[in-house]
């Protein structure tokens, strides 16, 4: 090669160099732990400064994971977003109010 020639590496057919990624996991079950911690505090509290002060977070990293949870959920508000993830967690079994597993048939650590 001479200097400033450009080496092309041979990519794969049909793709002609494009990634193919995979969609990212979508769902209740894709929510990282603090996303569930958020939406379960937010769920309690409706809002969220009232959800940063309880945590001891910025309102802006709150906003951060409302965008990935509403994002993850396919909602447009939290009200819709806590919906979704409030009916995932009861089918499941989880009660979070008492914080009784009926699928253990034992009390869960909070």
């Amino acid at each position: 090669m001479t200097q400033g020639s450009v080496c092309a590496l041979p990519t794969t057919a049909p793709h002609r160099g494009r990634r193919i990624v995979a969609d990212p996991p979508s769902g209740p079950a894709a929510l990282s732990p603090r996303e569930i911690e958020i939406i379960q505090v937010w769920i309690r509290l409706g809002a969220n400064k009232l959800v940063a002060a309880e945590l001891g977070v910025s309102e802006h990293t709150v906003r951060n994971h409302v965008t990935a949870i509403l994002r993850k959920l396919d909602a447009t508000a939290m009200g819709q977003a806590a919906v979704r993830y409030d009916r995932w967690a009861r089918d499941r079994g989880h009660n979070r109010r008492s914080g009784f597993d009926r699928r253990q048939g034992e009390r869960r650590q909070p």
